[in-house]
């Protein structure tokens, strides 16, 4: 999960300057939305791990957290597609 992170934290430095240099808006497409939606859940996910001695039922949570997490990031390339055809 920490690559996928730093991957997806990666991306969104050079999407973000993508826009900012093409002059266009940053937080105007679904797109933003999801990827930040995305980085935020892969951080309460990883924060998750530090709980799993004390509160072994969080194990299924981060499971399942996953697994949306995945979800999402499929939507997210979809909609940045979408967005990389507008161009």
């Amino acid at each position: 999960m920490a690559f996928m992170f730093l991957f997806f934290a990666i991306g969104a430095t050079g999407g973000l300057t993508s826009l900012v240099t093409s002059g266009r808006p940053i937080f105007e497409s679904p797109h933003a939305y999801s990827g930040m939606a995305g980085l935020v859940l892969l951080t309460i996910q990883a924060a998750m791990t530090s709980q799993f001695k004390s509160n072994p039922d969080l194990r299924g949570v981060h499971a399942y957290l996953g697994s949306a997490i995945m979800l999402l990031f499929v939507v997210h390339g979809i909609l940045g597609l979408q967005l990389g055809l507008s161009y």
